[in-house]
């Protein structure tokens, strides 16, 4: 199985906006969920070979009517 790997956060945002944020994600949260999926499939393969689909995404209404003004803006330049 793959264990932990600890891999140093360097990358630091210089915006301002970004201290808003009250919950971060570092690269250890991430490779680590990586790695439990990996950790997940290595141990009962069949998970990977599904048919089935794992999820999909729906926009809401007001997600598309958002789209569309961007893509029109964006046809408009």
């Amino acid at each position: 199985m793959c264990s932990s790997v600890k891999i140093p956060d360097n990358r630091k945002c210089k915006n301002g906006e970004c201290s808003k944020f009250e919950y971060r994600l570092t690269d250890e949260m991430i490779i680590n969920a990586i790695l439990n999926v990996i950790n997940t499939v290595i141990s009962d393969p069949t998970l990977i070979h599904s048919d089935k689909e794992v999820s999909s995404y729906k926009p809401s209404l007001n997600v598309i009517l958002q789209q569309n003004e961007i893509d029109q803006m964006i046809d408009s330049q």
